[in-house]
């Protein structure tokens, strides 16, 4: 594929959450988007009314950001409104699909969708289908934006499984374009739809290196007064199941007996949980204060265990990380061991056990040349993850596309 400079088109950006909230989603979608500097691309931006976070109204319905015009279709009101309704168990199943068609009547009403050349629909499916039926609408060019594959973390064989495939595989035969996280998504995508779609992107997650390096201020001791003092800090993460942050909880007692001279930070999404005896819980951190969280540890553990979210998407975290020098030990999954090759730039568990855990930090902690692992990791982030060559991923798919409509 080839990419010829296309003047003046505009670009409709459908997402499901949208800043200025700061989700790992938010974050990726809001990087790429500051990364593309063509001056001929006018990109604009709806927030959809899938992830009903209240931070995403804060600026109101309509607001310009980096010379970008952001349409919020969530209030305060409707929120409460929605949530009560999903409380209903029987409608409350039901609104999840019919908020498909209110989040796409919202945006007839809000935004002028003629006046765009590409509509670009981010997934989840929900707000996928929403920018496909507007695309459908008004006659334009349809881009799929898949972050992640919803049904990837629903169980087969269950009716919300069975829908979401039928979903999925709608909106991937009949994008004009995919976009998509990474290579291996890519390629799952292509077995499990048995597809050979011919306009597939991949632009994966990156890094601000500038603002993720490290950044020793002792800010863990100095606004976390349980810590406690002379114990090595390890970080692990309780937002989501995947993170596998379970096995560590359960087995904490014996962990600690077995590593005494190690204290757990625990990184949540969610309000701070009751600090633990050897576990201390931080709350929901800004992102410009993550580096420096980051920075005052000594190691980062990430168990998640093997599914094909884990072996398909590589979160920003383990770049984040990597960026600042904090080394990690990972499970043996593609989403991480295509960043971390074992006492190379970190290190992998051999298998996902207490036992091995308890072998692999015990190892880490005693490892001789930890600078060069540290000093590996960011070089590698850099060389490899960077948000301006996903930027232009996005400058190829939009520009092919104009360039198949045009017959040319």
């Amino acid at each position: 594929m080839y990419t010829i400079r296309m003047p003046n088109i505009r670009i409709l950006h459908i997402v499901h959450a949208s800043f200025p909230s700061q989700s790992g989603y938010v974050i990726r979608t809001e990087n790429i988007l500051n990364a593309i500097i063509d001056r001929d691309l006018t990109i604009d931006v709806v927030g959809g009314i899938f992830a009903k976070r209240l931070e995403q109204t804060t600026r109101g319905s309509q607001f310009v950001k980096n010379g970008r015009q952001y349409y919020q279709l969530l209030n305060p009101t409707l929120i409460k409104v929605l949530s009560l309704l999903n409380r209903i168990p029987v409608l409350g199943r039901l609104l999840r699909y019919i908020e498909i068609l209110l989040n796409s009547v919202l945006i007839i009403l809000t935004v002028k969708i003629k006046d765009y050349d590409i509509i670009h629909g981010h997934s989840s499916y929900r707000n996928g289908l929403s920018a496909f039926i507007l695309s459908k609408i008004f006659q334009k060019p349809f881009v799929y934006d898949i972050h992640a594959l919803t049904i990837d973390a629903l169980e087969k064989n269950t009716i919300g499984y069975k829908i979401g495939y039928f979903a999925e595989r709608l909106l991937i035969e009949n994008a004009n374009a995919l976009i998509v996280i990474d290579n291996n998504l890519c390629d799952s995508i292509k077995r499990e739809f048995n597809i050979q779609h011919s306009a597939i992107y991949v632009a994966p997650n990156g890094i601000s290196s500038d603002m993720f390096k490290m950044q020793k201020t002792g800010i863990i001791a100095k606004e976390i007064a349980v810590v406690p003092e002379n114990k090595v800090l390890i970080g692990i993460d309780n937002s989501k199941p995947i993170e596998g942050f379970g096995i560590v909880r359960k087995n904490l007692d014996y962990i600690l007996q077995m590593v005494p001279d190690i204290h757990f930070v625990v990184f949540a999404d969610k309000s701070a949980s009751k600090n633990l005896p050897g576990m201390t819980f931080l709350p929901k951190l800004p992102a410009n204060k993550m580096p420096k969280f980051y920075s005052d540890l000594e190691l980062f553990i990430m168990p998640r265990p093997k599914n094909t979210q884990s072996d398909t998407i590589t979160p920003l975290k383990i770049l984040e990380l990597m960026s600042c020098e904090t080394l990690v030990i990972v499970n043996d999954v593609g989403g991480l061991t295509h960043c971390i090759k074992h006492a190379v730039t970190g290190f992998v568990l051999k298998d996902l056990s207490v036992h091995e855990i308890i072998e692999s930090i015990k190892f880490a902690l005693s490892y001789g040349d930890k600078e060069t692992l540290k000093r590996q990791a960011r070089q590698w982030v850099i060389a490899n993850k960077s948000w301006g060559d996903s930027a232009q991923k996005y400058n190829d798919c939009y520009s092919n596309i104009l360039l198949s409509k045009n017959g040319i």
